[in-house]
C-alpha cells in the first residue's frame, strides 16, 4: 500500500535535533537586563517572540525545515525531481539561524565592551548594579544551527558522491 517507512538516516535525525534546539532557543530568554529600575521592571527579559520580524522568520524557517524533513520520503516518492533542491534547504535554514545567533551574540559583546556598567550604576552603596546578560536562547540557536549545517553538508556530500560514483 502507500505506507511511508519511518526509517530515517542519521543526518535527518541530527537535523531534527538541531531544529528542536533552535525552537527551544527561540522561546528561552535572549537578553536579560537588571538594575534599570525606573525604566524597566526588576528583571527584564527579551526572547525571540518579542524582538522583531527576523526572529519570527527564524521560527517559520525552522518549522518549514521540520515539515520538510518529516515529509521528505513522501515528497521524493511523489516528485523525484525534488532531490535536486532538497539538500539545499538545510543549508539555507542553518545559514540563516547561524547568522541570527552570531548577530545577537555580537550585539551583546559589543554592548558589554562599549558600556561601563559599573560607572553607570553609581558609586553609592544603595544603588542597584546594572547588568546586561545574554540568555540561553542564542546559544541554543547557535548550537542547533551548527548541527543543521553540518548534517546538511554531510547529506549534500553523500548525494554528490552517489552522483559521481554510482553503484
Amino acid at each position: 500500500m502507500g505506507v511511508i517507512p519511518l526509517r530515517r538516516d542519521q543526518a535527518t535525525l541530527a537535523m531534527l535535533g538541531g531544529c528542536a534546539a533552535c525552537l527551544l532557543g527561540f522561546f528561552l530568554p535572549w537578553v536579560e537586563l537588571q538594575g534599570f529600575d525606573p525604566l524597566l521592571p526588576a528583571q527584564f527579559m527579551l526572547n525571540g517572540t518579542s524582538i522583531g520580524l527576523m526572529t519570527w522568520l527564524l521560527l517559520l524557517l525552522v518549522l518549514l525545515q521540520v515539515v520538510q524533513l518529516l515529509g521528505e520520503p513522501w515528497l521524493l516518492k511523489n516528485n523525484p525531481r525534488l532531490i535536486v533542491w532538497l539538500p539545499a534547504a538545510p543549508l539555507i535554514t542553518g545559514s540563516f539561524t547561524l547568522a541570527l545567533a552570531i548577530y545577537t551574540l555580537g550585539i551583546y559583546f559589543r554592548l558589554v565592551g562599549l558600556l561601563d556598567l559599573e560607572a553607570l550604576s553609581g558609586a553609592t552603596p544603595g544603588s542597584s548594579v546594572l547588568a546586561i546578560r545574554i540568555g540561553p536562547g542564542p546559544y541554543l540557536i547557535l548550537i542547533g544551527s551548527l548541527v543543521i549545517l553540518l548534517a546538511g553538508f554531510y547529506r549534500l556530500a553523500q548525494l554528490l558522491l552517489q552522483a559521481r560514483f554510482p553503484r
